[in-house]
């Protein structure tokens, strides 16, 4: 096709065509294979490297001065010293012996092994150094319960290594405050308790920053009855405490009262039972059945401890999407209801509510002694990072059409380079002056 282009273009020239060998053509030949040696020699370092090579001072060294250096495992000469001693594992000699376990094997070393799997003796200290190895190492990266054991039931073999692995994955600090929950939310729907009668159980709010009346109201204080829904608008003043707040609600439901006689009481007495059979049926019998099929029961004791979701982001930057789901473990201090606990906060979470929703809690298998504390982290009142500027990393204008607006590259607190910001320099020399003194 692209020989036919070329015709088409040059058929209204008087042409003749030679063809000409590649070795004959060294004009060409000669500038598609340019040599690099000399711009890479010519080319100059730079002074950091020039600098890191002086202070080494490397010397020239000899074949005799060099030695080999070897890295070895020794975890599997750990587990044939340990076979020696261990009761399982001469057990298994004795099946062996007996023919009874043709799948097992011996080597020349006399370690035993199934299908290719070394056995690990009944020692806590090398499973637990297997189990470590495979799951809290950077290059293992946490992996769940089912990805573990496939990996490891290609090396290793005990008895009960399934179970072990989902215990220990079950245990591990850090799956639970970042992985998130794989089974139903936690806790049945427990609806509040239908109030008996008519204003026994209200509900409050009100509607503020509303343009001063004659009277001096700005505000709203909007009141609803939890039995017949009948709202109540009483208009109040933003600076009105609770006593006097008290007061007007009094006041209010006399002027209520009054207008009702004795029959408007009666008829109201029926309909408001009425009300009252229908959402107990409501409640009990459609609401709560649809709910508790996409919930399950959990329930702790006053002394265990647990792991709390912050219903406050614990970061407040960048990169918050990495941080941990939940934060703890914290002890249960007691009980308050069948689905709300009270928890043992700590002093830097003092001003946070310390009572948490079952669903909000993930149960602490192992006891916070065991676990491994995190970094410490400057935290305010409200779970989040306490930021403030490091360093300024670089300097630039950004410019309008009529002013240049010098900006500034600073790197955060808790952050890396990458997060580093551009501010205004303006304003960074208003709020840290000290960042300039240099």
């Amino acid at each position: 096709m692209r020989q036919r282009r070329w015709l088409e273009l040059i058929k209204d020239y008087e042409l003749e065509i030679h063809y000409h060998p590649g070795k004959a053509n060294v004009v060409a030949d000669a500038l598609s294979r340019k040599s690099y040696c000399n711009l890479l020699i010519g080319e100059e370092m730079s002074a950091e490297p020039c600098a890191e090579m002086e202070q080494l001072s490397p010397d020239l060294v000899t074949t005799e001065q060099l030695n080999e250096l070897r890295v070895r495992c020794t975890l599997e000469d750990q587990i044939r010293q340990a076979q020696k001693d261990c009761s399982s594992i001469a057990e298994l000699r004795v099946g062996m012996e007996k023919g009874l376990l043709p799948d097992f094997k011996a080597d020349e070393q006399g370690t035993i092994w199934l299908r290719g799997r070394l056995c690990v003796p009944l020692d806590e200290g090398i499973r637990e150094s297997i189990l470590t190895e495979a799951h809290s190492t950077k290059y293992s990266i946490h992996p769940g319960s089912t990805k573990m054991y496939r990996d490891l039931k290609k090396l290793f073999w005990w008895r009960g290594m399934k179970r072990d692995i989902a215990a220990f994955v079950a245990q591990c600090d850090t799956c639970n405050r970042i992985k998130a929950e794989k089974q139903r939310p936690a806790g049945l729907l427990k609806p509040l308790d239908i109030p008996i009668w008519k204003w026994e159980k209200i509900t409050m709010d009100f509607i503020v920053g509303l343009p001063c009346t004659p009277k001096g109201n700005d505000s709203i204080w909007v009141i609803i009855d939890r039995l017949t829904n009948l709202a109540h608008f009483i208009p109040v003043k933003a600076t009105h405490n609770i006593p006097k707040l008290a007061e007007l609600y009094i006041q209010n439901k006399r002027e209520r009262d009054s207008f009702l006689d004795q029959q408007c009481l009666k008829k109201q007495q029926k309909n408001v039972a009425k009300v009252r059979d229908n959402l107990r049926i409501a409640q009990s019998c459609q609401k709560k059945s649809y709910a508790d099929k996409h919930r399950r029961e959990l329930a702790f004791e006053a002394v265990e401890f647990v792991y709390c979701h912050p219903c406050v982001e614990p970061t407040d930057f960048i990169g918050g999407k990495l941080a941990p789901r939940y934060i703890g473990p914290y002890k249960i201090k007691r009980k308050i209801g069948d689905l709300t606990y009270e928890l043992e906060l700590p002093e830097h979470l003092s001003r946070v509510h310390p009572v948490f929703h079952v669903s909000q809690l993930r149960k602490c298998l192992k006891l916070p002694e065991d676990q491994i504390s995190p970094e410490a982290v400057d935290l305010q009142d409200y779970l989040e990072y306490l930021e403030y500027p490091v360093q300024i990393l670089d300097r630039a204008e950004r410019g309008t059409r009529r002013t240049r607006i010098p900006i500034c590259k600073v790197l955060w607190s808790n952050h890396s380079k990458r997060e580093a910001t551009w501010e205004k320099e303006s304003e960074l020399r208003e709020k840290y002056p000290h960042l300039f003194e240099n």
